[in-house]
């Protein structure tokens, strides 16, 4: 097949016409070429050009973007040469070179109305001088180069104007028509894989709904508009095409390969102006693709390329002031924030809803799409672990609940109190889905443990199958407001020791800390043994171990540090004493003089 070709053999006649070609035509001209229609046939690899005809071609060698060949000719030309063979094809086109010249995409791409993949043959006609083989073949392929040409588009943008351009040009038109759509040329340009379609202008189409071969598209129209917009703006080039569907039709194929002579893979996006009804993306962008089906036969689809809204900041105030004509004033920011997320959540069970029925299909016998589910792989595997995030769930319910309840501790003792156990807590669950129980320690003061410890209940299998309910703990914490601080502290007058220093209350202070770190460490000591002698770890209490390893410093500069503090400390308390000592031997002597 020709997308497969192998190797290209050039007859022997081929060569000769070419020769007298170019002699009749370009021999006595310096930089003049001359190009024509190449005739052959395929066979499992194997291009053979058997023969070939001139065509007029003109070109400019000032500008590579002014060429001329006559496409007229050429038809009535392949006509007569098809009565005599009518196994020679077209195959392609040939030049006289020399070499590959700016023009000659521009050229290929004309030839495939002709042929899917036209073969470029540059012939050598002065190879006898330089002894080189007289015939190179060339095929186009698609490329990405440095600056992200639009055959490797990675995602489209269609801007704000876009798409009120195309709504106001499908009101005007066909609104009040059923199965009517409209169609224009998109504006924009590339940048790195980025297609950012910043403009569009409407042209005259119609189609015929009972037959998708006929079908109307003024481009006399168009290159006259395209020539006006760019006196305004020389940046903006032709980029595809839009319609406003539903999706992509029979006769766009066609009309998309119209689109070649202005750009080589035009993009068309079909723009749905019903989409605030069914909650969807109101733009997707599609280029096409050649295949090959089952048949063997090269068939062009469609292939859809993430699409996106955006706009520039000057885009973003103009549809600012154009939404305060709309917007509802009254509504609040939270009510309007909720119907965003009502509204996105539709748009995704429309989309699950989707999935299905494809997956559905594909059980019942439907070829399966590789690709697809690739893709849905790749989501599955993007979800999260849904038990850590039903516990992130508790855990902020749980903290929540924690909060409320610490705040009016003073005012429900007894309710609290009534959650000991869980039968009580059980009761509770008529007033709120999961209470928290909070025992608190009137004693904790003796044993320098925090006063306060929250549980909530959930449910386990146990070894022997049985659901049970045991309690859980949630980290824990102290915390008031500043009311609630005013009153602690003078709580606290009547209780403190007045007398006492503040170095002595911060020594009482450091004293009580260690105590209750050695009280924790005594603890985990005590878990490790019992891990040891047979008890079933938590991983969670040994990563949460490996983290408090990890953040231990140094203990050799830790000890050097706390011997100069306590060094530092003896020496403030030794200073103390001695002034102390001397002020007292001072008042002493002070008084026995006196006497």
């Amino acid at each position: 097949k020709m997308q497969k070709i192998e190797e290209v053999v050039v007859h022997p006649l081929v060569l000769l016409s070419v020769v007298d070609h170019f002699n009749r035509v370009a021999k006595e001209m310096s930089n003049k070429r001359v190009a024509g229609v190449l005739l052959g046939e395929v066979w499992k690899g194997r291009l053979d050009v058997s023969n070939s005809f001139a065509v007029p071609f003109e070109e400019d060698s000032q500008d590579a973007k002014v060429w001329f060949l006559d496409h007229n000719y050429l038809d009535e030309m392949f006509g007569m040469y098809k009565r005599i063979n009518a196994r020679e094809k077209i195959v392609g086109w040939y030049s006289t070179g020399p070499g590959v010249k700016a023009p000659d995409i521009q050229i290929n791409e004309s030839f495939k109305q002709y042929v899917p993949n036209p073969i470029l043959v540059v012939i050598d006609v002065k190879a006898a001088e330089t002894l080189e083989l007289p015939a190179q073949a060339y095929y186009s392929k698609e490329d990405v180069n440095e600056d992200g040409n639009i055959e490797k588009i990675e995602e489209v943008v269609v801007h704000p104007l876009v798409l009120l351009s195309v709504v106001d040009h499908f009101n005007r038109v066909a609104k009040e028509m059923s199965n009517k759509r409209v169609a224009g040329v998109l504006l924009g340009e590339v940048w790195k894989g980025r297609l950012d379609v910043s403009n569009s202008f409407a042209v005259p189409f119609e189609e015929d709904s009972q037959d998708p071969k006929v079908w109307f598209l003024d481009h006399n129209y168009l290159e006259e508009m395209f020539g006006m917009y760019k006196r305004i703006n020389a940046k903006e080039k032709i980029v595809g095409w839009y319609s406003t569907g539903p999706g992509v039709k029979a006769p766009d194929v066609q009309i998309n390969e119209s689109f070649k002579q202005y750009v080589p893979n035009p993009m068309l996006v079909v723009i749905d102006v019903k989409a605030a009804e069914t909650l969807e993306l109101p733009a997707q962008a599609y280029y096409s693709k050649e295949d090959v089906n089952e048949d063997g036969n090269i068939v062009k689809n469609f292939v859809h390329v993430p699409t996106m809204l955006g706009a520039s900041e000057a885009e973003d105030v103009g549809v600012e002031h154009l939404l305060r004509d709309v917007r509802d004033v009254a509504a609040t920011s939270l009510a309007t924030e909720t119907q965003h997320k009502i509204a996105a959540l539709k748009a995704m069970l429309s989309r699950l809803t989707e999935i299905q029925d494809y997956l559905q299909e594909v059980l019942n016998g439907r070829k399966a799409n590789n690709e697809i589910f690739h893709k849905l792989q790749e989501v599955l595997n993007l979800l999260p672990n849904t038990s850590v995030l039903n516990q992130a769930f508790a855990v902020d319910e749980n903290n929540s609940y924690l909060s409320l309840y610490l705040a009016s501790i003073t005012r429900t003792v007894l309710a609290l109190h009534s959650l000991i156990t869980k039968q009580i807590n059980e009761s509770f669950k008529q007033y709120v889905p999961n209470p928290m129980l909070v025992v608190i320690d009137v004693k904790a003061a003796e044993t320098l443990e925090l006063p306060a410890q929250a549980y909530y209940s959930k449910e386990e299998v146990n070894e022997d199958g049985n659901i049970v309910k045991n309690f859980v703990h949630v980290p824990t914490l102290l915390g008031a407001s500043e009311a609630e601080d005013v009153g602690v502290e003078h709580l606290l007058r009547d209780v403190r020791d007045v007398a006492a220093t503040s170095l002595a209350t911060e020594t009482q202070h450091k004293i009580a800390a260690l105590k209750a770190m050695l009280s924790r460490l005594t603890e985990i000591q005590d878990y490790l043994q019992e891990v040891l002698d047979g008890r079933k770890a938590n991983n969670e209490i040994f990563h949460k171990l490996q983290e408090v390893l990890n953040l231990l410093p140094n203990t050799n500069v830790l000890n050097q540090a706390f011997a100069v503090d306590e060094n530092n400390s003896y020496l403030s308390l030794y200073l103390a004493s001695i002034t102390r000592t001397v002020l007292s031997l001072h008042s002493l002597i002070t008084n026995k003089t006196k006497k």
